[in-house]
């Protein structure tokens, strides 16, 4: 009876049989069916590849299969064009986000440098505006002070016939006790006055000082407690009082020149929406930059259409 046998495929590894072993052995072994069919199997198996890429295309002949799979092409590389396109677009409109941030950035500091330096301007301002209503007030103190003098002196003054109850020089006991307390008025009018226009300056220096060295805050500690506690000593001097005038006066300008100073720090602003068209050639960095991106814009429909178009 014939023996069944199970038939396994040759490995590439395995020994080959020769012509010798065949008339020897014979025919009864596995290893030479196995031999024998492994070159079959393979011509099987390539049949069947051949096969199945015949009958891919249904009832269409292989040239009209070969022209589909080049319109399937054609499509997939207009794709590919087109998200090529996408990206450019993506890629420049970063790019201008980019430099419009950094635009923004530097007029944003341009707005709070512009900004802190009319703070200092109105600072300054108070400060002048205080300092000439203080000067105002020590001239219209000196002038009444000196009316007060002329009054008391007799001076622009008609004075009255003498009878009783008249001092000498025809003025009466009334007239004289008004006088002086004019002047008294006056003086200490005068003296208020200075003292306020000591108490500015003070204020000022000190405010003057704080930007300055230690050294520097000290010296000018030291000078303005000797020169108030002399003003203060002397009472109604008119060297001091004029020393004063002139301190204030150079206070004034000091601060008149302090403002031209942060006024010419102020820097121009731009406006951020600028239509290119309306400047002068060549164009500047940024304006080239949309330029590309309308570019982009209009490459990405191009290749948009062409899609459709394979479809």
């Amino acid at each position: 009876l014939a023996e069944r046998v199970r038939l396994k495929k040759a490995e590439s590894g395995d020994q080959r049989i020769t012509g010798t072993d065949l008339s020897s052995v014979g025919v009864w072994t596995t290893a030479v069916a196995e031999q024998l069919v492994a070159g079959v199997q393979e011509e099987s198996d390539a049949q069947e590849l051949y096969h199945a890429l015949a009958t891919a295309g249904g009832a269409l002949a292989p040239h009209e299969r070969l022209k589909e799979f080049e319109v399937e092409i054609e499509r997939l590389h207009t794709k590919v064009d087109h998200l090529k396109a996408q990206n450019d677009v993506l890629a420049i409109t970063l790019s201008e986000s980019k430099s419009h941030c950094d635009h923004l950035s530097i007029l944003m500091g341009k707005y709070e440098s512009n900004s802190i330096a009319l703070q200092l301007a109105v600072t300054n301002l108070d400060q002048t505006i205080e300092a000439y209503e203080v000067l105002v007030a020590l001239l219209e103190s000196e002038i009444g002070l000196l009316l007060a003098s002329c009054k008391a002196a007799g001076v622009g003054v008609k004075r009255t016939s003498g009878g009783v109850g008249s001092g000498s020089g025809g003025w009466s006991y009334a007239d004289q006790d008004d006088l002086v307390a004019l002047v008294k008025r006056a003086q200490e009018q005068r003296r208020s006055t200075e003292n306020v226009a000591r108490h500015l300056l003070s204020r000022l220096e000190r405010a003057e000082a704080q930007h300055s060295d230690a050294e520097s805050w000290n010296e000018a500690g030291i000078s303005h407690n000797t020169s108030a506690t002399s003003s203060t000593s002397s009472g109604v001097d008119s060297d001091v009082s004029r020393g004063e005038e002139q301190r204030l006066r150079e206070t004034i300008n000091r601060l008149k020149e302090e403002r031209g100073h942060v006024s010419s720090s102020l820097l121009p602003l731009e406006s951020l929406h600028v239509d290119p068209l309306t400047r002068h050639y060549p164009l500047s960095l940024n304006d080239a930059h949309k330029l590309d991106l309308e570019n982009a814009v209009l490459m990405q429909e191009l290749t948009a259409m062409r899609e459709d178009r394979a479809e």
